[in-house]
Formats: structure tokens, sequence, C-alpha cells
């Protein structure tokens, strides 16, 4: 409505700009500046957008120097109008020219002129003492400069400004902007029994009134002006946001109602006074003089506070768009970016939350900082399960070093002893590593084995600061929530220590299969091993002690357990299924126990159940492994073997785990192996594309485990010398990459031999034993035909080898 009034003044102005002569028409044209210049001081110019603050000033100074010749001349010249007495005439152009005074003197407020204004207000109170509406203004004005544009170090001023409202007030005593402005004279005075009392009189007189009501809710809490709200709520002014603004405060922070709290933001954002504030000439008292309270634009905070309330509904593109229009009103307000950035991460909007997190975290003066280092670790851990899933194990350990970066901000502050969540976090970040292959840590002349476990090791610090935290806690209100804590603590350690464990299995070859040394059994006797086993254990009984009927716990003593007991290991796992039949880990380690003892069929039926309980990866696992044992007595070989792969396939899409990367590579080349003597061409291109995708998963096996697994190591170097021998005959780059591949396979073998010969504990089962010799043999036989024999006599060799590997290999490959 207000463009269309600009755009109807702009017309009448125009048609009026040549007839002026006229008193009438010289004071609808005098009515038509003013209405445009007050419309250009609120922000809506209809029919006026090509004006600007200077051409506004100059029109309405030159309306006032018309209005003051016209009110000279008009003792000579009388009319007769609506008027029927000269002096009416007179009085209305000196109301007119009044009113322009205080339109110029804002207009130069806005450009930056104070002396000029104050010099056409003073003139306008001289010409006109007893006009109500000049008096405030000049108050409003001098309040202005001496306390909001200045530092209120001027006191002349001051007490000017303090008079001036006080002459305003009796002027007229039923206005509510002179109270108002007294209650703010006497707040930043620090006199709040007087403020108080000038904005009561305000609210009686105006019970909507913005500066008032806003001053009222500085000095009292929303209980004790409840009756005021409620007055305000029901006035159904234009003006009364602040109240529904308050209400909704109230019923976010205080009732925990957000659904009205909704209602009463969406009101608050309707009302002029929070929605477009600069409608209200006194807008700029809506709150108190900047270095006294925070200078955050309200409706832009209202916005905010109603995209926390979204967000807590579940709404969460409602949420979003709440706190996008907060930060295009506020750019440079980072109050409600955890906020955003939290509602971003449930939407899985990872990118955009991480940049928010960080900015808040790059604010030393936000008290939302620790919030923020949260979530960006929160971020970065998930970062680094994408990464890592995708095969870029470097980027997924960068993106954990950024997360406990951002939170080890936090972690020697006195202040934050008690965040246990935090504490969690960064222990989860540390324990996650244990999934990125040991290469990413290697440094020089290492292969990252230890320097993984020592950055693992980092997460029992973490978690044991939680339990130092409950510790210390003297409240007994909270120890049932403490209690809690201190068992997921608790069994965090214990899965800490079995991942070091497993770290240090893998460092002893375990699941290689060159001899009894590399058996789990055995492995489980080093000392090392033994330590961070039995911790394991220790921890997970204290849990369990702290709440029997925990699955978990469970399920992590007999993981802890299947080392040196898989007969106790397995009494776990059935107590952990009678307390949660939906325990996946329970289902799948019972499963590989049932297999590692020979009773199929009950594997089998534990991996069917596993299979209504969730799509993991280990369930794929021992299906395929189920299936490669019955393919021995299938007459279809090569069927069950196909499906045994395809099985590993699934397991991989799930999770990129070493088990499924084995057995795939296995069956791949179990399937591929033997295409010299196939006839159809559509077989031999599959039996070729099956070597290669063996040949590629046991590279990714030997990159995550750091070449720990010997047969592994030993079968890469054998494939090597095959790939090598099907280049050769060809151009000369064939040649080269021949003998590339050659150095390669002999490189592996000879690390596979000096890895053997470092297992120092007597083998004494005679198969083993001659699954050892096999490989030593071949593999020495492997090296001499690649230094001189011919092409046959290394195929010759291969195939040898190839044989005494691979039976190694199958008879052990998922030992532990």
């Amino acid at each position: 409505m207000t463009a269309i009034a600009g755009t109807l003044y702009a017309s009448s102005l125009e048609k009026l700009s040549n007839e002026q002569s006229d008193p009438m028409q010289a004071l609808l044209s005098a009515h038509c500046v003013a209405s445009l210049t007050r419309l250009q001081l609120v922000g809506r110019t209809g029919g006026s957008e090509d004006r600007t603050l200077e051409k506004f000033e100059e029109e309405t100074k030159a309306s006032m120097t018309m209005l003051c010749d016209l009110s000279r001349s008009i003792e000579s010249n009388p009319y007769f109008y609506v008027w029927r007495k000269q002096s009416s005439l007179s009085s209305s152009i000196a109301h007119h020219i009044s009113i322009k005074r205080q339109l110029i003197a804002e207009l130069l407020l806005r450009s930056s002129r104070q002396d000029e204004a104050r010099s056409f207000l003073e003139d306008a109170v001289k010409a006109s003492p007893q006009n109500y509406e000049v008096a405030i203004a000049y108050g409003a004005f001098l309040l202005q400069m001496a306390l909001y544009d200045g530092d209120g170090s001027n006191s002349g001023l001051t007490k000017t400004a303090k008079v001036q409202l006080l002459k305003a007030a009796k002027l007229n005593t039923t206005k509510a902007d002179p109270f108002a402005l007294l209650g703010i004279w006497y707040e930043l005075q620090e006199d709040s029994k007087r403020s108080v009392g000038c904005f009561s009189k305000a609210i009686l007189v105006d019970p909507t009134h913005p500066v008032a009501g806003r001053g009222m809710l500085r000095a009292k809490s929303t209980t004790d002006i409840s009756t005021l709200l409620n007055n305000a709520l029901n006035m159904g002014i234009f003006q009364n946001g602040w109240a529904w603004k308050a209400s909704g405060d109230s019923n976010a922070l205080v009732e925990g109602d957000d659904e009205r709290a909704v209602i009463c933001y969406q009101q608050a954002l309707r009302a002029c006074d929070v929605g477009n504030p600069k409608q209200h000439r006194l807008d700029i008292f809506f709150s108190l003089p900047k270095g006294t309270t925070s200078s955050i634009n309200e409706c832009g905070d209202t916005w905010a506070s109603l995209g926390g309330c979204y967000r807590r509904l579940g709404k969460h593109s409602a949420s979003v768009r709440a706190f996008q229009a907060a930060h295009d009103i506020n750019p440079d307000d980072l109050s409600f970016y955890c906020s955003w950035a939290q509602v971003e991460l449930e939407l899985g909007l990872l990118d955009d939350a991480s940049e928010k997190f960080e900015k808040v975290l790059h604010n030393e003066n936000l008290l939302t900082r620790y919030n923020a280092a949260y979530g960006l670790g929160s971020c970065m851990l998930v970062f680094a399960r994408g990464a890592n899933n995708a095969g870029k194990h470097g980027h997924a350990l960068s993106y954990v070093k950024r997360g406990i970066s951002a939170l080890l901000v936090f972690a020697n502050d006195a202040n934050n002893v008690n965040f246990n969540c935090a504490w969690k976090l960064l222990g989860d970040l540390y324990s996650f590593c244990f999934a990125i292959p040991f290469s990413v840590f290697a440094q020089q002349g290492t292969l990252g084995e230890s320097e993984k476990s020592l950055f693992i090791s980092e997460g029992e610090s973490a978690y044991s600061r939680i339990i130092e935290n409950i510790a210390n806690e003297s409240d007994q209100n909270k120890q049932g929530e403490l209690l809690a804590i201190r068992n997921t603590a608790l069994v965090d350690i214990a899965v800490n220590f079995l991942l070091r464990a497993r770290i240090r299995s893998e460092i002893l070859h375990d699941g290689s299969g060159i001899d009894k040394s590399t058996s789990i059994n055995d492995i489980a006797k080093d000392r090392e091993m033994q330590v961070l086993l039995s911790s394991s254990v220790n921890y997970f009984l204290q849990a369990i002690e702290l709440d029997p009927i925990s699955p978990i716990s469970w399920t992590g003593l007999g993981s802890a357990l299947i080392f040196e007991d898989p007969m106790l290991a397995q009494h776990a796992f059935s107590r952990a299924l009678q307390l949660d039949k939906g325990t996946e880990d329970a289902w799948a380690n019972m499963s590989l126990l049932y297999c590692d003892s020979g009773q199929d069929s009950k594997s089998e039926e534990t991996v069917d159940s596993l299979t209504q309980v969730a799509d993991s990866a280990i369930m794929w696992i021992a299906r395929g492994l189920l299936i490669e044992k019955q393919s021995k007595s299938s007459e279809n070989t090569d069927v069950m073997i196909s499906r045994a792969a395809d099985a590993y396939r699934a397991s991989l899409q799930i999770s990129r785990s070493q088990g499924g990367l084995l057995g795939l590579s296995l069956t791949s080349r179990r399937l591929g192996i033997n295409d010299s003597g196939i006839n159809n061409e559509y077989e031999r291109e599959a039996g070729k594309l099956g070597s290669k995708e063996s040949h590629a998963n046991l590279e990714m096996l030997l990159n995550s485990s750091a070449g720990q697994n010997l047969s592994a190591l030993a079968l890469y170097g054998i494939m090597s010398f095959e790939k090598g021998l099907s280049f050769h005959g060809r151009d000369n780059y064939c040649q080269d990459h021949t003998k590339l591949l050659l150095a390669n396979g002999k490189t592996m073998l000879a690390e596979t031999q000096t890895q053997i010969d470092k297992l120092s504990l007597q083998r004494t089962a005679p198969l083993e034993e001659r699954q050892y010799c096999a490989i030593m043999r071949n593999s020495l036989e492997l090296k001499r035909a690649s230094t001189g024999f011919g092409i046959e006599d290394i195929k010759s060799s291969i195939s040898s080898c190839t044989d005494a590997v691979e039976r190694v290999v199958h008879s052990d490959q998922y030992d532990g």
C-alpha cells in the first residue's frame, strides 16, 4: 500500500509543480513532498525510486522556502477556502514548515550532518515552542546525539535532552513517546526505578509502544510482566512484534513449547517494529547504544530463533531457510551458526556444515566455539569414514587429524573438563584409525605398524578422561546418568585395547597360514598380545558389572576371549543374543566360530539369522566362505566358486574389509587361473578378467595390511610373474614391462622368505612343515628362473609354486 501511496504522491506533485501561486496548491504540494520524504526515510518510495537522499533534501528545503515566502505574503493576499480566518491559514503553513524542518533534520542525520540537523530543529522549536511534534523530535535528536552517537561524556547535552523530553511530556500527556525516551535516559543513567516508572507510564498510554515495551523486557523478566505482554498481544496492532518475540522466547526457552514459539515468532516477523523497524521514527531507541548491549538486528535474531524451533521440531528444510534469512539480515552474526551447521549436518550437507563450524572456531569471542569444535569433529569423522570406504586412506587420516586438532583446543581448558561428549568423540576419532591401512602411518624406514598402534592408543587416554570426570562428580541426582556414561566409556576403552590387539596380531602375520606360529592360538601367547587382551577383557567385565544386560559388552567380551578361549567366547556371544537377537556382531562371530570348528550347518543357520538382522560385510564374507567349502564336494565347482566371489563382492560394497579383499582375490584367481585350455572365447576373456580382479584385490589387501599376510605376499609375487609373462614376446615396451613385473615378483618373494626366516618358533606339524618347505623351495626356484632360465622353466616354476601357496592359503586363510 505504501508503494501505491508513493506513486500517487509523485503523480500529484508533478501536476502541482507549475501552479503554486495559489496557497491551497502550495500546501498540497508541500504535503506531497513531506509524504514522499517520509516514505523515503522508511525505505518505501513507490514512484520515486530515481530520487536520492540529496534530491529529497533539496526538494524539501525548496518546499519549506516556498512556505516561508507564502507565510510572509499572506497578510496582503487574503484567501478564502476552508479557512474562515487568516490565522487558520497561517497556522497550517507554520505546521507544514515545522514538519519540513523535522524532515530535513532527519535527512541530514542520515547523511551524518548532525550540526546542520540540530540547527533546523532548534529553528523549529523557536518557531513553534508549544508544538508537541517539534518538541519530541528535538528531544529524541538530543538523546540520540548525547547517548547513541556520542559516548555520554557531554553532560550538558545529556541534561538538555532530558529537559526537552520533559517539556514534550508536559505538552501532551496523552503521548507515550516522551515517557518511553525518558525511560531510556534513566536506564542509561542506571536509575532503574525511575526508568521502569517511565516505561510503565508509556505502556499505560500505549500498551504496544515498541520502545517502552522493549525497555520493560530489559528491566524485568517475562514472568514479571506477563500481564503487560498479554495486553500487548491482544491489541492486534502492527507494532507489538516485541511482545510476540518475548512470548516466543518464553515458550521456546522456558516452557519448551516449540510449536507455540513458532507461531509467536511468525507473528513477530509480520509486525512492523520487528519485520521493518525503519518505518518507526524512534527505531534507533529499540535497543540500547552499541557497547552497552548486543547490536544484533532484532529481525535477524527472530529468524534465527525461528530456525532453532524448526530444528528441534525436525523441520530441517524450514530451519535452513530461516537460518538463511537470519544470515541475509545479519551476515556478521555467527551466534546461530552452530545450530545452522547442525541442521546441515543432519541433512548430510557436510561441506556447508564444516565450513560454518570452522568460521565459529576462528572467532575467539563466541561462547559457542566448543559446540563448533564438537560439530567439526563430527563432520571430520563422517568425512573420514567416507574417504576410507572410497579407498582414499590418506584423506581419511587428514580428516581425523583435523577433527582431533579442533577438539584438542579445549582439551586442556580447565573450564571444559566435564564435557564428556567431546572426550568420547576424541577417542572415537583415534579408534577409527584402526580401519586405515598401516602404509598411511608409515614413515621413512618403517611400515607404519607401531605408529598406527601408538596413534590409536591416544583414544584410551581420551576415554579415561571421562571416567576421571565422573569420579569427580558430586551431584547425587545425576548418578543414574553418570553410571550409563561410565559404562559406555569402559566399553570404549575395552574396544580400544582390542583394536590394538588386532594390530599386534596382524604384525605377527595372523592368518598367513605359514606355520603354527601364525595361528591365532600361538599369536595369543605373545607377551604384548596378552597385556592388550587381558586389559580389554578386564574393562569389558567392569562394564558388564555395571550393566549385566548390555549385549554390546557381552559381544565385546567374546571378541576379546576368542583368541585364547573360543568356547568361552561362544558363551559370551550366546548371552549377547539372549539379551538382544538383533546384535549383529554376535551373530557374525558365532557363525565364524561354527565354521572354524567344522560345524558348517550351524554356521549357515547363523548366517541366515544374521541376514534377517543386518546387511553387513561380515555376513557376506561368512556366506562366501561356506560356499567355498561346499564347492569342494560339488560337481559344479566353478559355479560355486563364482557364487562365493559374488558374496565377497557384496561384502566389499558395504565396507572394504581385509577378509572380503582376500576372499575375492582367491576366488577370482581360481576362476581365471586355467584359461589356457579353454576354447570358448567368452570364457577365456572371463578368465582373464578374473585374474585381473584377483591381482587388484590382492594389491589392496597388501596395502591395508602392510604386507603382513605372508601367503598373500607370496601369491602377489607369483601373480606379478604371471602378469609379466603375459607381455612376453610383444613389442619393446612390453618387453621392458615384462622385466619390471618379473623384478617386482622376485622382490615380493624375497620379502616373503625374509619374513618367514624371522619366525623363530618351532614348526612341529608335518603338514605345516611341508607347506612351508614347498613355498620356500618354489620361491627360490622362481628366483632362479627369473634370473637365467627360459620362459618354459619360469612357467613350470610358477605352476608348482602357485599350487603350494594356494594349498597354504586355502587351508588357513580365515584362521582367527
